[in-house]
């Protein structure tokens, strides 16, 4: 089986995840109602066979999907830039589908993609600030004071940390899905309970 190939990422045959999905009847009611809220994904589906991890982490992801510091198209261009530098498909997938149901520009897709000069894509001072920190940190494994101190001065200390969490749980995420080599979703979509 030939996994969706994605613009700059190399098609990969892939039989199966490396570890079985779990089957949703056969979770906590917890989880069940999360999947059933969240979408029926296949990351979820492999997450969740560490039932009872999976259930705090998913509360993790409802805190920070309903907390209001950052608007979701900041969120889905984060999203997305850290997909990108950590070469995660199925994140790709998922939410450049997310993004275009908010209307992002194509053009700021295309330089999320590729990062290049971020400064001359069209990104207002937020975006360009807080994307130019997500790809100094997961490049360099660090943030200049200057590029923080950026970034704090635009969004302040609440949504700076959740933006922060936000990096955090994509890259964790994206290398779990690395790892496991979870098949990206014929159909299936995340499903956050703003806009996207």
């Amino acid at each position: 089986m030939h996994a969706r190939a994605l613009p700059g990422f190399p098609e990969r045959v892939i039989a199966m995840a490396r570890i079985p999905y779990r089957d949703v009847r056969t979770l906590s009611d917890e989880s069940r109602e999360f999947i059933t809220r969240r979408g029926e994904l296949n990351v979820f589906r492999l997450l969740s066979n560490a039932d009872d991890i999976f259930r705090g982490w998913a509360g993790w992801v409802d805190a920070l999907v309903d907390a209001d510091g950052i608007a979701p198209q900041l969120r889905e261009l984060v999203i997305l830039r850290v997909a990108h530098l950590q070469q995660s498909g199925y994140v790709v997938a998922q939410h450049e589908d997310a993004a275009r149901r908010l209307r992002i520009p194509e053009r700021l897709l295309a330089a999320v993609r590729t990062g290049g000069d971020l400064g001359k894509a069209g990104f207002d001072v937020i975006e360009l600030a807080v994307l130019r920190l997500v790809t100094e940190l997961l490049e360099t494994k660090h943030v200049a004071a200057k590029t923080f101190a950026a970034v704090r001065s635009v969004l302040g200390d609440e949504a700076t940390v959740e933006l922060l969490l936000w990096v955090h749980l994509y890259s964790g995420l994206a290398l779990v899905l690395n790892a496991a080599e979870v098949e990206i979703d014929a159909s299936a979509r995340f499903r956050p309970t703003d806009d996207a």
